[in-house]
């Protein structure tokens, strides 16, 4: 899967792309100059936004020639757009790729910090080949820090920050997520098919089985959060339901069994970790949730779907 293209000939140089679909426009403008003091690149990927104008508007007050805006006449769906950004940084040899999601609230100097954390684990955790490196955590909704799965033979491990440098684990989310250029091209780029969900998962399998190592430190720390989060507790169990879409539940089923049958051979323990967060995310639905009927609907059809070959799926597909 790899891609003629030359080696980095700029050292250092690093692209942000940032995916936006009608984003807070107030919030994104104040990233975006977070990030162009560290004298980065940023690349917009927009997916056929409502307010256009007004982001163009926002765009051309910035004046700065290390944005660029990329105007998708239709929605691509988050693989595809990062996708775009990611063939921008080939073509113009960036060294560096930061990914991030448009709500996330990005602190200032957090590119030459990712960075110069990079190049430290580059020395520290040597000689395993790093593929991806990732801040740690802070749910603002939960009011509590990242946890991450880190695979074992046949099952997982919840593992944390705590008083190590770098973590080792098996999945990260996309969001201030850093990957060399020299990495993508060699396993290829995200999977457009997927269009939004499990979309992080996959590569970082894919990482992992062309032995590449994920990471995360503990000295750079990123707020964010996923869906409408929040916690309950069902029978002296923890439950946290995301409250997203019917559609959303949909991808995030359709796109979870796919990569099982993709990678479950080869690692056992995301077969159960998938099982258990797939019983997890029907029961906040049952009995958190509203719109119980159609989600459900959704998830069975996700898991119908997912079990054809990627091949077979139809662009955007949802059920009736």
């Amino acid at each position: 899967m790899g891609m003629e293209i030359m080696v980095s000939i700029v050292p250092d140089s690093l692209l942000v792309i940032i995916v936006t679909y009608n984003p807070d426009l107030q919030l994104l403008k104040k990233n975006i100059l977070s990030l162009l003091e560290d004298g980065v690149t940023v690349y917009i990927s927009d997916n056929d936004s409502k307010n256009i104008p007004d982001l163009q508007n926002t765009i051309d007050s910035i004046d700065n020639r290390n944005i660029v805006l990329e105007l998708n006449k239709v929605n691509l769906g988050l693989a595809n757009a990062q996708n775009k950004g990611i063939l921008y940084a080939l073509k113009k040899y960036f060294t560096y790729i930061c990914f991030f999601d448009q709500d996330t609230v990005i602190p200032s100097e957090y590119a030459n910090n990712m960075l110069r954390e990079y190049k430290v684990a580059e020395n520290e955790v040597y000689p395993s080949r790093i593929g991806m490196l990732a801040p740690n955590y802070y749910d603002y909704r939960l009011k509590e820090y990242a946890h991450f799965a880190k695979l074992t033979k046949h099952s997982y491990l919840d593992v944390s920050i705590e008083k190590q440098h770098f973590l080792n684990v098996s999945f990260v989310v996309s969001s201030g997520s850093f990957i060399k250029t020299e990495v993508v091209k060699k396993i290829g780029l995200l999977k457009g098919k997927y269009f939004i969900d499990q979309i992080d998962t996959e590569y970082s399998l894919r990482l992992l089985k062309n032995n590449y190592s994920i990471w995360v430190t503990s000295k750079v720390l990123l707020r964010h959060t996923i869906g409408n989060r929040d916690k309950k507790n069902l029978f002296g169990l923890t439950i946290k339901p995301n409250n997203h879409s019917a559609l959303r539940k949909f991808y995030i089923f359709r796109n979870g069994i796919r990569t099982v049958k993709d990678y479950g051979v080869f690692f056992p323990g995301f077969r159960w970790l998938m099982f258990k967060r797939f019983i997890h995310d029907f029961l906040g639905v049952l009995f958190f949730e509203d719109n119980k009927k159609k989600k459900i609907k959704a998830m069975y059809y996700g898991l119908k779907i997912g079990k054809l070959s990627i091949d077979n799926w139809s662009e955007n597909e949802f059920f009736e």
